[in-house]
């Protein structure tokens, strides 16, 4: 499916289609999602998924989008919106998650060249060197623990691990466990992985892991904060999924996270978003703290356009990762990989249903993944 879908994208981009389809999306606004970036091809765990993407390919985009958007910062947008406004056509906004110290490396330095505006959400105990992001922890990890059987928790119904030299393997491993790690309780969370983290006789620290693993630093924050187009907002303090916290750590996450970066830049921080920010990632109960806290919107994962009428607590953004094509890119951006996003949706559905199969929770299915086949995941 996905070469079916690749060769699609190249016909639709080498016919010129996303030129039309911009123009009829044209009163939509875009927001782009990136995390960290690189200037280097890596092998193994680390950036596995391509959540890193090259600077080649970062400014290749960069231009592009300069020579066919409107290229405006969140709070001109939100500005527009609020005072209702007309938004420019073709409007698009670029966003950063996490903090890592590549978004001053390398995009900083693009941005600069090609005067495009952005917004960082920072994760501020990922900067305040408490700790390195728990993702990546779980990546350093796999790449480096010995061969061996290795227990997920204390308790002894949930199989053990069996970690060998292969890579595919090992990359197994850490799609398992992060499944298994995020469909916990936030408390449960993090005693399992410090519990994991000890039987694989590692605790990666900030100044241990890769630099592409990286956290900004305040003085780096300030120093894009003063150039004029770079803006920040909260990603909580510890990134965790607030809809699996109680009322009381979330608000502590909300609240102490703003007052951390109004300290360091000097100015208010009403921008927010949403830790892995899919559906069940937030609920009522978190929009309404989000909102009590003081901020004035917070930005999904979800896919989609957005536009005037939406929700500001649910706004939507468009992902993109190293393994994409410059033709996907643009097939995203004009809308042709959302529609097919949602056909497969529901053809899943549709079959699922005529099978009658029943689809076991998030967790019950992570942990039958985090236990493996032929207990070599």
């Amino acid at each position: 499916m996905s070469r079916l879908k690749d060769f699609i994208y190249r016909i639709f981009y080498f016919s010129q289609i996303h030129h039309l389809l911009r123009f009829f999306l044209r009163n939509k606004v875009i927001i782009l999602c990136y995390h960290g970036f690189t200037d280097r091809i890596h092998e193994g765990i680390v950036n596995y998924d391509g959540k890193h993407l090259h600077a080649q390919k970062f400014e290749r985009q960069l231009r592009y989008l300069k020579k066919y958007y409107t290229l405006l910062s969140f709070e001109d947008w939100l500005n527009l919106r609020e005072k209702k406004e007309p938004i420019p056509p073709k409007a698009l906004i670029l966003t950063f998650d996490d903090g890592y110290e590549s978004n001053f490396q390398i995009a900083f330095e693009l941005l600069k060249r090609y005067e495009v505006p952005a917004t960082i959400f920072l994760a501020t105990d990922f900067l305040d060197g408490a700790r390195a992001q728990w993702t990546d922890q779980v990546e350093w990890a796999a790449e480096k623990a010995p061969e061996g059987r290795y227990r997920l928790t204390e308790d002894e119904k949930v199989p053990a691990l069996t970690i060998n030299s292969s890579p595919n393997s090992r990359l197994q491993t850490v799609a398992a466990i992060k499944t298994f790690l995020k469909n916990m309780p936030q408390r449960q969370r993090d005693e399992t992985l410090n519990f994991l983290l000890r039987e694989l006789k590692l605790m990666p620290g900030t100044s241990e892991i890769p630099a592409v693993y990286r956290p900004l630093t305040w003085n780096q924050v300030r120093e894009m904060r003063r150039s004029g187009l770079v803006s920040f907002g909260s990603h909580t303090r510890s990134h965790v999924i607030l809809s699996r916290c109680g009322g009381e750590l979330s608000t502590r996450e909300l609240s102490e996270s703003r007052a951390k970066i109004e300290k360091e830049i000097g100015e208010a921080c009403t921008l927010f978003c949403y830790p892995n920010g899919m559906p069940g990632d937030f609920n009522q109960a978190t929009r309404e703290a989000v909102q009590k806290a003081g901020y004035r919107c917070a930005a999904t994962c979800i896919e989609g356009f957005n536009d005037s009428a939406g929700d500001p607590y649910e706004i939507k953004r468009f992902g993109f990762k190293e393994s994409g094509t410059d033709p996907e890119f643009a097939m995203t951006l004009g809308g042709v990989k959302l529609f097919f996003s949602k056909i497969k949706a529901a053809l899943k559905n549709t079959l699922g249903t005529r099978g009658g199969k029943v689809t076991p929770d998030p967790y019950t299915a992570a942990t039958a993944a985090a236990a493996g086949s032929s207990a070599s995941i």
